[in-house]
């Protein structure tokens, strides 16, 4: 009897056990890339998209939302600062569903103004895009599992334009300047020797 017992009582913690890992592999989202780095080599009129990838592994359909926020200041990759406006980067739907094991795309696009690409060369900013799973509460626990997966954005402005800068052009200038004085003063003196051989 009391080997019943305790067979029926392993085969209900081994029930137990499986039924919670079984539900940890399966109930979470997947995020993807974890990183994306958007290198701008120079500023055009044309805004930068990408694309962060929401998987659901689980046999039940999921509703997720994304924003757009500032990491904690503790969390800041070094040699990295905040982004100037958080709303330079927008997202098409801040809300999606997503059916079983299947997924989804956000498409994201960096617009900075016109007026702000002139400040803003040879800098660094790193801002995340936190995904969000809202799961709904337990009956029996009363409690509700949010998950909520973060996809680090780091952009790199453009290296200050040094061959486009006014001092660079002054100094071409000069220099130009100077190689027309020589070659003028050389014609000149080629001039006068071959008048003076004649």
């Amino acid at each position: 009897m009391n080997s019943k017992k305790t067979k029926t009582l392993m085969f209900i913690i081994f029930y137990l056990v499986s039924m919670l890992f079984f539900s940890y592999q399966t109930c979470g989202i997947k995020l993807c890339p974890p990183k994306i780095t958007i290198d701008i080599i120079r500023y055009t009129g044309t805004p930068f998209s990408f694309k962060i990838q929401v998987e659901n592994p689980s046999s039940t359909p999921v509703n997720v939302t994304i924003s757009i926020e500032n990491p904690p200041r503790e969390s800041l990759t070094e040699n990295y600062s905040y982004i100037p406006d958080l709303s330079w980067i927008k997202v098409d739907k801040k809300t999606k569903y997503i059916p079983p094991f299947s997924s989804i795309f956000f498409n994201l696009t960096l617009d900075i103004p016109n007026s702000e690409k002139a400040l803003h060369y040879n800098e660094k900013w790193e801002v995340w895009a936190i995904v969000c799973q809202k799961r709904n509460a337990n009956i029996e626990s009363g409690v509700a599992f949010n998950i909520k997966l973060a996809s680090k954005i780091f952009i790199h402005t453009p290296v200050e334009k040094a061959l486009l800068s006014q001092p660079f052009y002054m100094i071409l200038f000069v220099l130009a300047g100077i190689i027309l004085i020589i070659l003028f003063y050389m014609g000149k003196k080629f001039l006068k020797d071959k008048l003076y051989i004649k």
